[in-house]
């Protein structure tokens, strides 16, 4: 892959590494929004077909994204606390009382598990990152046993990069009947993942990261352990026959197929939904394989040359090349970096004691080796 800034938007007086924070737009999905804007001017051009045909093709684009072949258990959220919440409220009741959730996990995926096992008096089981070398992913194996009601996490830890095992993580949730939650906000679309493979009971994402979408809308994918389960809104849109607007008002108790009625009130949104099918589109054609190769072959000089002058970076087999932390140095402190990199007109974000990195197709060689400069000038 060549680099594709042409194909964003992005000012050239700012360096932007900083997909993990939030992604910019592609051109393309601009004018996608902009057409849809249009096509809401106009509500007497707006047909029945409109409310489903382009969410099921939404539908149809994120199943291919993720690997999998059933498009009906994709369904578009208003963000990833929806999703999770949505899963989390819920799980089986049975004598089960172990919640096991990463440490420094994301806001969103916390508070939601927290409530819950105060409501049913079960237990949040946080693993913590060793201070080792010994693997993250094995300690979370270790957590899951026949106590195990559901394993909550990401396939990478949001802060500083972390990569988890989510292969093996499944494999033992699986072998021990628990249930499987990813959030793949900082890795769909980024990072190459097989669903069908990993077989989560639930994969939620927002699309305003990796997924190159807009803010407000994402995709959930939710397996049949939720087939009975109780949405948190019950929309019209949800139930069948609802492409019938004549006889809206002869009501369903029936939902859709697959996981439809988790999927948000208002869910064809004729802005937002051309824009995610155009960034989803593109993601499928570069493929995160590629995303990946592309990423790796700018950092690695970087990472080298860094870990020479002192920081602390990740171990290659531990690490993507999309989103990672770097450690500071002994006698560097976090205050100095970001005012010196501040004063270079560099985007990066700052989490815990972490630098992080967060490239995507859209950076440089030259946008990578002016970070590199800045960091090293300071040892």
């Amino acid at each position: 892959m060549i680099c594709q800034k042409d194909k964003f938007n992005l000012s050239d007086d700012v360096t932007f590494i900083n997909g993990a924070y939030m992604s910019p737009l592609l051109r393309s999905s601009e004018e996608a929004g902009i057409q849809g804007l249009r096509k809401k001017r106009m509500p007497s051009d707006l047909t029945t077909n409109d409310f489903f045909d382009e969410v099921d093709k939404l539908r149809v684009l994120h199943a291919e994204l993720i690997g999998t072949t059933d498009m009906t258990r994709s369904v578009v959220i208003p963000s990833a606390s929806y999703g999770i919440a949505n899963v989390a409220n819920n799980l089986p009741n049975n004598s089960r009382k172990k919640i096991v959730l990463l440490a420094e996990q994301f806001p969103s995926n916390y508070y939601i598990w927290s409530r819950l096992a105060k409501e049913r008096g079960l237990d949040v089981v946080i693993v913590d990152k060793p201070k080792d070398s010994s693997d993250w992913s094995e300690r979370v194996i270790d957590n899951i046993d026949s106590e195990t009601l559901v394993v909550a996490m990401a396939p990478i830890q949001w802060g500083d990069g972390s990569l988890f095992d989510i292969q093996a993580i499944g494999d033992r949730c699986k072998d021990k009947g628990s249930l499987f939650v990813l959030d793949g906000t900082q890795f769909i679309g980024a990072y190459p993942y097989d669903h069908d493979r990993v077989k989560p009971d639930a994969l939620i994402t927002a699309s305003y990261k990796w997924m190159l979408g807009p803010y407000g809308i994402g995709m959930a994918h939710i397996g049949e352990a939720f087939d009975q389960g109780k949405p948190f809104e019950e929309t019209w849109l949800n139930k069948i026959r609802s492409d019938d607007f004549q006889y809206l008002t002869d009501y369903q108790d029936e939902y859709r197929s697959g996981a439809r009625r988790y999927e948000m009130g208002e869910a064809p949104d004729f802005i937002k939904i051309p824009m995610l099918q155009d960034a989803i589109s593109q993601l499928i054609e570069w493929t995160p394989a590629a995303t990946q190769e592309y990423c790796r072959t700018l950092i690695d000089p970087m990472l080298t040359r860094l870990e020479g002058r002192g920081y602390k970076v990740p171990p290659t087999n531990h690490m993507a090349a999309h989103l990672f932390g770097i450690g500071l140095p002994v006698g560097v402190d976090m205050d100095t970096i970001k005012r010196k990199v501040a004063a270079a007109k560099i985007s990066i974000s700052y989490r815990g004691e972490s630098i992080r990195v967060s490239p995507n197709v859209y950076n440089t060689e030259a946008d990578i080796e002016l970070l590199t400069n800045v960091l090293s000038k300071l040892m």
